[in-house]
């Protein structure tokens, strides 16, 4: 390479454009350790192919879905944030991240689960059916779907027995 004066200018031109990037990058991660990810979003979208930009974007723009369901109870919500992490395989704190939003989900699950348990006590097994139907998969829900299916038959038949009993044959 020829010393030229336009390569010496373009060559200290390259150096303040990587040395400015790298300042709004060291920025942008003081920003999100701040917890203020929509700004370092903006910064890291804007520095895209600088470092890992394009990736930490993506990163918080994650935590902030997480962040939005603190206090929610949205199954569908917390899988998909969970997935995304996941997506994201060992970047910065994902493995952590996922299994934070999995135990919230299995959480989230369990009160499910309890409250449908809870119809199933009161006798309201119609109710208990379709709340235990919603969770199928989750500990012994379908179990307790075939047990308040059998405890509704063993209710009409019991129901039958004692008309039958009372000589109300047709009714029976």
């Amino acid at each position: 390479d020829e010393i030229t004066e336009e390569n010496i200018i373009a060559s200290a031109l390259d150096k303040r454009v990587a040395e400015a990037q790298k300042k709004l990058y060291d920025d942008a991660v003081s920003t999100a350790d701040k917890g203020q990810y929509d700004t370092a979003i903006a910064i890291f979208e804007r520095l895209d192919s600088y470092s890992d930009s394009a990736k930490r974007a993506t990163y918080f723009g994650i935590r902030l879905s997480e962040e939005a369901l603190t206090n929610s109870t949205d199954l569908n919500a917390v899988q998909a944030v969970t997935a995304r992490y996941a997506e994201m395989g060992d970047y910065l704190d994902c493995a952590e991240r996922v299994a934070a939003m999995t135990a919230k989900a299995t959480a989230i699950l369990d009160g499910k689960y309890d409250a449908a348990l809870a119809l199933k006590n009161e006798g309201k097994y119609d109710e208990a059916i379709a709340a235990f139907t919603a969770i199928e998969t989750h500990k012994d829900s379908a179990e307790q779907i075939v047990a308040c299916e059998t405890a509704i038959l063993d209710g009409k038949y019991d129901a039958a027995m004692a008309l039958k009993n009372e000589g109300k044959y047709t009714e029976a």
